[in-house]
This record gives structure tokens, C-alpha cells and sequence, in this order.
């Protein structure tokens, strides 16, 4: 299940819309088994300056931290879905 949110920035009145989708969710919707998925995946959190590397707040964010379940920014699900 995917998530809006509408923001404004301070600076600006112009207003934002991320679009968020659960790890899981996006697993689903790419039609990968949760397995193949997080092998997948991993390799871009690991790279520290690689092509394809996601970055916390720029592609993603924790939704719980301390079980390491994310939520993808837009930018974050493209590069994933382009691998």
C-alpha cells in the first residue's frame, strides 16, 4: 500500500507530494518473493559510493528502525525496479 503526503516547505508556498510505499508492498507490486527481493536490495545499501546506492532521506526512510522496515521514496522504488 502506497502513502501520500502533502507538505509544504517553509521557504516556499509551493506544495510537495512523496509518494511512500512499504518495502513489502513494493517486493509485491515488482512480483518478487521476499527472499529474492531483500537479496536484491541489499547490495545497494551496503555500496558506500556505488552506482545504485540508496541513501536514507534522499530514496528512503525508516518507518521502524529497529526492525529495519522501510519506506520508499519514489526515486528510491525506480532505482529498485530498474535493477
Amino acid at each position: 500500500m502506497s502513502l501520500f503526503r502533502q507538505t509544504s516547505t517553509r521557504n516556499s508556498r509551493a506544495k510537495r507530494h512523496d509518494f511512500f510505499i512499504k518495502e513489502r508492498d513494493l517486493a509485491i507490486a515488482l512480483e518478487l518473493e521476499w527472499q529474492v527481493f531483500d537479496q536484491l536490495i541489499e547490495p545497494m545499501f551496503q555500496a558506500a559510493e556505488s552506482i545504485g546506492n540508496l541513501k536514507e532521506s534522499q530514496d528512503f526512510i525508516y518507518h521502524d528502525r529497529r526492525q529495519q522496515i522501510r519506506l520508499f521514496y519514489q526515486e528510491g522504488a525506480l532505482a529498485i525496479a530498474a535493477l
